[in-house]
Order: structure tokens, then sequence, then C-alpha cells
């Protein structure tokens, strides 16, 4: 019972999004893949690794994954954990295998 008062209290809401079906492209709107709404002077986020059809060690860019619009989340952050408004984009190495777990891959991933 004491540790399952403990996990409660940790617990966090948890938002889920459907990315089924024809979804328009909007400037700034929550998506997954293609490209970035990003500024003009934003510098696009590199990782030093080999890679595994390259074994040359170099700067390589990190691949974009996904943005979310704060503000189309904001009714969904029960726990106000994001940011209420402004965009938030995931970038991450995805031809090396790094995971997060070992000390030297620092900066295989990068949110902006």
């Amino acid at each position: 019972m004491y540790f399952e008062k403990k996990l409660k209290k940790m617990m966090k809401n948890e938002i889920s999004l459907d990315i089924s079906g024809d979804i328009s492209y909007q400037t700034g709107g929550t998506r997954f893949g293609g490209v970035p709404d990003v500024p003009k002077d934003f510098v696009w986020p590199v990782f030093e690794t080999a890679t595994f059809y390259d074994d040359e060690i170099k700067n390589r860019p990190l691949h974009f994954l996904a943005q979310f619009n704060c503000a189309e989340l904001a009714e969904y952050n029960k726990d106000n954990l994001l940011p209420k408004t402004g965009l938030l984009s995931f970038f991450h190495i995805t031809t090396a295998e790094c995971w997060g777990f070992d000390p030297k891959d620092k900066g295989c991933a990068k949110v902006y």
C-alpha cells in the first residue's frame, strides 16, 4: 500500500494523439514528419557520429521527427507540464544507433 500511494503521487496525465486520416498542412500546426516550421536563422542540429551506412565519424544532421503546437495541446495539459504557447520540435539521429543511454550519446536528440 505504501508503494501504491508513492506511485500514484508520481503519475502524470498523458496526451494521446490520433494521427490517422487526411490532415491538411498548417504552418505552426502539430505534425509528424515533413519539414519543421523554424525561424529563418535556425541552425539545423547535428550530431558527430558514424552511421550504419558510413563508418566515417563526422557531423550528421539530426532528422526532424515531429512538432507540437502547445496551444493545440493546452486543453489536454492537465498537469501543466508543457508551455501554453509555441512549438515543441523534436529531432533525432536515426541513421546511427544512439539511444541516449550512454553519456557519449549526448546530443543525438534535441527538442526546441
